[in-house]
């Protein structure tokens, strides 16, 4: 789904954000959208990759171990990851995830390596269902020329398997760098 130089010079930076958040919503991968929407064509050359970020601890709350389907805290484990294309920062997630339902393939793949969380569990069929979505800026606000505040959309989803056993659930926050 590259876009054309055309179709973006017409687009609005709200009009972006809105097509954009609707590929999100609709599609069963973030890390999927984000590879399309930036890197198109020119994939090759510039890679869709997920860099650890230093975190506090960050537990998991009570909703979210029950949304997972996990009674022990110590089933889950979090990571936090900013994703990154051409050297710019598209988004920053939060990722509460359960290893015991990945191999160690997969865990070593996003755990130990650059690849994101939906591309490390392609194999398992995931898909999304979105618990929230929170428009952060306003961009219709904009006068032609002002630069977009740096955060744009949170999204909140949980990811399951073919078999709808809940994998993770991940808080997404996205970036300016997404209009580019």
């Amino acid at each position: 789904m590259p876009d054309s130089a055309y179709a973006g010079a017409m687009e609005t930076p709200s009009s972006r954000l809105d097509r954009f958040q609707s590929l999100l919503l609709e599609s069963h991968s973030a890390s999927a959208v984000l590879a399309d929407w930036i890197l198109g064509a020119d994939e090759a050359a510039h890679r869709l990759a997920a860099r650890k970020l230093q975190s506090q601890e960050c537990p998991a709350t009570a909703d979210q171990r029950a949304r997972l389907a996990v009674t022990e805290p110590k089933a889950l484990h979090h990571r936090r990851v900013c994703l990154v294309a051409a050297g710019r920062v598209l988004s920053v997630a939060d990722n509460w995830y359960v290893p015991a339902r990945l191999s160690s393939d997969m865990l070593a793949r996003f755990i130990h390596g650059v690849t994101p969380f939906g591309a490390a569990i392609v194999e398992l069929g995931p898909r999304r269902k979105t618990l929230s979505v929170e428009r952060i800026a306003h961009l219709e606000e904009l006068v032609e020329g002002e630069r977009p505040p740096a955060w744009l959309l949170k999204v909140r989803a949980l990811v399951i398997d073919r078999h709808d056993r809940p994998l993770c659930e991940v808080s997404e926050t996205y970036s300016r760098n997404i209009l580019l």
